[in-house]
Parts: C-alpha cells; structure tokens; sequence
C-alpha cells in the first residue's frame, strides 16, 4: 500500500524518511451495520408487541352487548364525540385471538430460528428471544457479542441477513408475503 500526503509543511515532509516511518492502522467500521442490525431488532419488537396487542385484546361490552356499528337512528341520538367513542370501541377487539394474525406471529418468530450449515444463527451474534413470558417472542441484543461478530466475521453477519435465497431477510420477507397472501384470499 501506499500513501501519499497532501499539504505537508516543509518540515512535516522532512520528518518522514527512511529512519521515521509511518504506520497507520485500518479496520472495518461496522457501526452502519450495527445500527442496522439494531434497528432490524426494534422495527421487529414493535411489530410483534403490535400483534401481540391485537390478538389479546378483547372487544368491550356495554351491558353485556358488544359494542356493533351504529345504525343511523342511533346516531342521529349521538353526540360526534359520542359517535366516535362508540365506534373506537366498536373497533377495539376485532382481532381477538385471530387465527391469521397468530399464525402470522408464528411464522415470524420460526424465520428467527435460521440456523446456517454451519452452525452460525441469531444467536451466534448475541441475539435471542428473551427469557420473560411478557415480552411475547421479542428479540434482545447482547451488543458487545454483535460487536465481537461484526468485527470478526463481517461478511457472514452480512450474508447471514441478505442471502437472497436463504437469509434471514428473505426468510421474514417470505413470511409476510404469506401472511399478505392470506389475508387478500
């Protein structure tokens, strides 16, 4: 390799010979893929506390009546703070224990367990589902082993999430894509 310096000083120049060398280190900086890797992780734990919420919220009752849509006499009775109130609750709960949803959750959390030939898996690089029942599949990061494996191993952290056929970007986009297909039929 070389280098070449730009706008020394006369003296700056003079410093650099044979007997005074200089040395400079290069390393890969990851932080893109960090952030990248971190932000993956977020996006994910939203989507499945999303989920989670709509497939264990229940619909509301009024006086043991679920709460319908409104005819028009009943609105013409209401209120629009009251119209909008009623169908707020009208909506809450319609997912309840949706079969598709779940079997969309599911799907999700079985792309996660993607485990190459070799071994190397989310969990190879400090990502695992977390040990408390209440976060319902969610995803946690042990950043100093993410670190450790983006700087040891760039390439197959890279690969692991963008293998068109078989990464783990694939393998959720797949997931979803059944999901969506579902839904429209």
């Amino acid at each position: 390799v070389t280098l070449n310096f730009g706008n020394l000083t006369d003296a700056e120049a003079a410093a650099i010979n044979e007997d005074n060398a200089v040395t400079t280190d290069v390393s890969r900086d990851t932080s893109n893929a960090l952030d990248a890797i971190v932000k993956f992780v977020d996006e994910y734990n939203k989507l499945i506390e999303e989920i989670n919420k709509e497939i264990s919220t229940s619909r509301p009752k009024s006086q043991g009546s679920y709460f319908d849509p409104l005819t028009e006499e009943q609105k013409e009775e209401m209120s629009d703070k009251e119209i909008e109130e009623w169908n707020k609750k009208a909506k809450t709960g319609l997912l309840y224990q949706d079969k598709d949803l779940s079997a969309v959750l599911t799907s999700l959390r079985n792309a996660l367990n993607l485990r190459t030939t070799d071994g190397f898996s989310l969990q190879s690089i400090g990502i695992t589902e977390s040990d408390n029942w209440r976060d319902n599949g969610k995803l946690q990061i042990d950043e100093e082993k993410l670190r450790a494996a983006l700087e040891e191993n760039p390439d197959k952290v890279s690969e692991f999430f963008t293998d068109s056929e078989n990464g783990l970007s694939a393998r959720v986009e797949k997931s979803l894509d059944s999901a969506v297909s579902t839904s429209k039929s």
